[in-house]
């Protein structure tokens, strides 16, 4: 994805652009596509997601997660963190392809890990409610 597929105005995607090469500079190992998800996540935040109201029964919800794009974000790869945080990297990406959940110290040290501050949990991991196709 580059910034001319999201179709933006033409002064916010140089804007955009240039804020990426600079980012490009300091983590050289993220590409456009990681920058742009980060970026829209941050812009985001502030509307983020709607505290809909999750049955408690744990057959009612499934455990989401963003990992792939903090990891992205953070300029580590998956070896990396999952050498890390003491876990095989095959276990991890069963965590990130939501295969697997991850026991609450996985979970404790990825954000670690990771660098994203506990109170920001929810962003990584979420609950969504459970749908008849699932």
């Amino acid at each position: 994805m580059n910034f001319e597929q999201i179709q933006l105005p033409k002064d916010l995607a140089q804007t955009l652009a240039a804020i990426y090469q600079k980012a490009a500079k300091h983590n050289p190992k993220i590409d456009q596509d990681s920058f742009v998800r980060q970026v829209i996540m941050e812009w985001l935040e502030p509307y983020g997601r709607q505290e809909e109201k999750i049955s408690t029964k744990r057959s009612n919800v499934m455990l989401k997660n963003s990992v792939k794009v903090a990891i992205d974000a953070s300029g580590k790869t998956i070896t990396q963190v999952a050498k890390e945080i003491g876990v095989n990297r095959v276990y991890l990406s069963k965590v990130i392809n939501e295969q697997c959940e991850p026991s609450v110290v996985v979970l404790l040290l990825l954000l670690e890990s990771l660098r994203v501050p506990t109170e920001k949990i929810k962003e990584l991991f979420y609950l969504e409610p459970v749908t008849a196709e699932e």
